[in-house]
């Protein structure tokens, strides 16, 4: 009886010990006096679920359906239930305890904690947790939720945790001696922070190599570790701890949003890093795997976080079984490297896999959540894959450098080549310089030798010529046509010495004022004499509106008129010759036009495109003298004055050939006495310059030189022959003065007259009594 009242006693006593708490059951209570430093309470406790989350503490105390905890129990997932934990705890030792109840998983969203004393219904002591609160909000500091529990010597009490939220319910409850906890939270962040921070040292040099070597998979691969690193500090609560100490929304959305761009960064760098782009199937698999992260992310970012929460592991437990599929089948197609990314990813895949397993609640261990166990296979995938990428950018280098060798060497030989070819070119270069020069002394001699031994020669026939048409009857025939061989004859000749002499030379223009009435009429005065001989008609038509005075090389200008018009008269038999001068005034510079028109052959289109070649003559004039020069000596002098000419032509309606000219032009108050525009045109030498018998006159030679220098029209050239006849004969002074002072004023039929006086009334030269001396011009 006693023994039954002695039970009955106890039984009393336990439900005393219970009374406003609910329904206890019969559950461990536990000594703080009695246990270790650490003790794992998870089958110690009780559990109730609340499936509407709407229980308060005290009727969650007096729910009459709680359970013995166990750790299937405390890791649920995702879920909407709010979990309830219950523990007894007493002191029964003679001194006061405290002990530290932590819940060990620092990803907890809401974690409420409430006190009751024995047969007292309401809770005497409260705390919160979890990442929707702020960090100063806690009791105790730390990576999870710490309640302190202090009990007095025979005190007792129960304690009730409240977890809920929209992350994964993972609970591991643990009763710790604070400087036990401490030492192991300390030893805790060093085995975690050294591997992160090496990671993120492998990142940074993976990141700066990237960048110096322009390398896409390193950068992409610093990338994804450096995401990896901040994840694992997410995960460990260092983010909220140290950077989100104000809890609320980024604290509990940050892991997930990091776990999320992750895993997008790995599909990134595997589709690049082993070219699954290049394969369709795998490409689109990968391509919507990444697009299906982005909404998720999206939504871990600014939706339902439940939602996304819920989505997350099944998404990721897809992908995670295809990546390393995707890595094999690279690896069977001989990939660089894939078999390297494949064996440092196969620790981290198994890691991943058990994490995933463990949070949803589908494998009842922590083993994958303890100390830094999950970052090491991190450094060792960054490890292996600098040893990798590194290998193989010093391959990339090492070829490189080969082909940049070999490029190297091509282009020494292409460069000996080319010296050698310079070489060669520039000593043919240097023969054909030495050549050229002879050639050059060579044409010099030649034309010395043809100035000195056939140009005077002819000048002797023309002026003995001249003689034998005074005589009459046959004579003066035989005369005449001595006189024009001769005359054509030394024409050839001239075109000859004047083509060799500024052929591949610098030609000098001289520039000189001229009285245009006085150019142009003795142009004609010479162009009637050639146009008449052929049987033709000459017109000669002058604009009214010409410049009184022009600045031009008067002797060049005569020559390639004088040129064109020798050219018409030639083709032209029993036609009609024009000479026409126009003057065309532009904003800047007069240019006067020549016109030289003859009802000749004509030519046709492939004849004009050669017609100013030298040497080059058209079929009909086989049976005309001429050696194919006067049209392109002609042109050659037309260009140097900065002018052009122009042909027009068609067969059987004559040539028309247009020399267009600019001159410069000169007030009237600058025009020389002798060039006013308003004298009239000499019709003889003027007085005190004809050559008067008192005159003495130079030998006949010394006047066939003046004569072919007026046929040419070289009057500053007749002023040097005057000056130096001046000073080698001064007996001839006189003489020397008045073809000086017509040189001047440009007076071509003035000097005409008076050389052809001077010749008639000449002395008789040693070469014969009946020698006259002077060469006719063409009246």
């Amino acid at each position: 009886m006693s023994l039954l009242l002695r039970w009955l006693m106890i039984w009393l006593g336990v439900g005393l010990l219970g009374l406003g708490a609910g329904p206890l059951r019969a559950a461990e209570v536990v000594d703080f006096a009695a246990v270790a430093p650490q003790l794992e309470l998870s089958q110690r406790m009780e559990w109730l679920q609340d499936r509407q989350a709407s229980l308060e503490p005290v009727q969650a105390m007096q729910a009459s359906d709680w359970q013995p905890a166990a750790p299937a129990n405390l890791n649920l997932g995702v879920t909407d239930s709010a979990i309830w934990l219950r523990l007894r705890v007493e002191n029964r030792s003679l001194q006061r305890q405290t002990r530290w109840l932590t819940l060990g998983s620092p990803r907890l969203e809401w974690v409420d904690f409430y006190r009751f004393a024995p047969g007292d219904p309401a809770w005497v002591e409260s705390a919160v947790g979890g990442l929707a609160r702020a960090l100063d909000r806690r009791p105790v500091s730390g990576l999870v939720s710490i309640f302190p529990v202090r009990l007095a010597p025979g005190e007792s009490a129960t304690l009730l945790l409240r977890v809920a939220g929209r992350t994964r319910l993972f609970m591991k409850p643990e009763l710790w001696e604070p400087l036990t906890y401490r030492s192991r939270e300390s030893d805790l962040i060093v085995r975690q922070m050294a591997p992160i921070s090496a990671v993120l040292g492998v990142v940074l040099y993976m990141l700066v190599h990237g960048l110096a070597r322009r390398s896409r998979d390193m950068l992409l691969l610093s990338c994804w570790l450096c995401l990896m690193a901040l994840f694992e500090l997410a995960f460990d609560g260092y983010f909220y701890r140290f950077f989100l100490s104000g809890g609320g929304e980024p604290a509990v959305r940050a892991t997930l949003v990091l776990s999320n761009l992750v895993v997008i960064m790995c599909a990134v760098f595997t589709l690049f890093f082993l070219r699954l782009y290049q394969q369709r199937s795998w490409r689109w698999v990968y391509l919507f795997y990444i697009l299906a992260n982005l909404v998720l992310l999206a939504m871990s970012a600014f939706g339902d976080m439940f939602m996304a929460n819920v989505a997350a592991v099944p998404l990721m437990l897809c992908f995670f079984l295809v990546w390393p599929i995707s890595i094999l089948a690279a690896w069977r197609r001989r990939v660089a490297n894939a078999g390297l990314y494949f064996i440092a990813t196969l620790s981290l895949w198994v890691v991943v896999i058990l994490r995933l397993l463990e949070q949803e609640g589908w494998l009842a261990s922590d083993l994958t959540l303890s100390d830094s166990l999950t970052i090491n296979p991190s450094l060792g995938l960054a490890l292996l894959m600098v040893f990798g990428l590194l290998r193989q950018a010093y391959t990339e280098q090492k070829t490189y450098r080969a082909a940049q060798t070999a490029l190297l060497k091509s282009r020494q030989d292409e460069q000996q080549r080319l010296e050698a070819l310079v070489r060669e070119r520039t000593q043919s270069l240097q023969d054909a310089t030495i050549a050229a020069e002879e050639a050059h002394h060579a044409r010099g001699e030649l034309l010395a030798r043809v100035n000195h031994d056939l140009l005077r020669p002819v000048t002797e026939i023309v002026e003995l010529a001249a003689p034998l048409e005074q005589v009459g009857g046959q004579p003066a025939e035989y005369g005449a046509v001595i006189r024009r061989s001769a005359t054509h004859l030394l024409g050839l000749i001239d075109d000859l010495i004047d083509q060799a002499s500024h052929d591949g030379a610098v030609d000098e223009i001289r520039s000189e004022w001229v009285d245009t009435q006085t150019l142009l009429s003795g142009l004609a005065f010479e162009a009637e004499g050639l146009v008449l001989a052929g049987g033709n008609e000459f017109v000669f038509s002058p604009a009214p509106d010409l410049p009184p005075c022009i600045g031009v090389d008067s002797r060049r200008l005569r020559q390639v008129l004088i040129n064109l018009l020798d050219n018409a008269a030639k083709f032209t038999r029993g036609g009609r010759v024009e000479f026409q001068i126009d003057a065309d005034p532009g904003p800047a510079q007069t240019r006067l036009v020549f016109t030289v028109r003859d009802t000749g052959p004509g030519m046709s289109a492939s004849q004009l495109a050669v017609v100013f070649e030298p040497y080059r003559r058209a079929d009909e004039a086989a049976g005309f003298p001429g050696l194919g020069l006067g049209l392109a000596i002609a042109r050659h002098w037309a260009e140097r004055m900065g002018g052009e000419i122009v042909a027009e032509s068609l067969p059987g309606q004559g040539t028309t050939m247009r020399v267009l000219l600019p001159v410069s032009l000169s007030e009237q108050a600058q025009v020389p006495e002798s060039m006013a525009p308003d004298e009239p045109m000499p019709t003889d030498v003027p007085e005190g310059l004809a050559a008067s018998p008192d005159m003495a006159v130079p030998a006949p030679e010394r006047l066939a030189e003046a004569a072919v220098l007026l046929r040419l029209g070289a009057v500053s050239d007749l002023e040097d022959w005057a000056a130096a006849l001046q000073h080698s004969q001064p007996q001839h002074a006189a003489f020397a003065c008045s073809v000086a002072e017509l040189a001047e004023r440009g007076d071509l039929r003035g000097l005409a007259l008076l050389l052809d006086r001077a010749a008639s009334a000449g002395p008789v030269s040693e070469a014969g009594a009946d020698r006259t001396a002077g060469r006719g011009v063409t009246p």
